[in-house]
């Protein structure tokens, strides 16, 4: 952001903090916000397509049949993820 505005101007053009746009250049909480990833992407897009072809089949999965797959997957790779609350 080196266009020769100001700070304030800039805060003020897109009615943001100050103190936000400041931890943005300082590049503090970087970090991805949310949840710790129980899947890894190729795993996630594996599930995708089998959720995808049981639909095509006729047996769509709804939330909880999802969460309970996903779970028993977890369960039987040993990976243990900790719970939001």
């Amino acid at each position: 952001m080196n266009s020769g505005r100001s700070q304030k101007y800039v805060c003020a053009k897109f009615n943001i903090p100050r103190g936000t746009l400041q931890n943005k250049l300082a590049k503090r909480h970087c970090k991805i916000p949310g949840h710790q990833a129980a899947l890894s992407d190729v795993e996630e897009n594996a599930t995708v397509q089998h959720l995808t072809t049981l639909a095509d089949w006729g047996y769509p999965m709804d939330k909880s049949d999802l969460r309970f797959f996903v779970k028993g997957y977890l369960d039987k790779e040993g990976t243990q993820v900790k719970p939001r609350w």
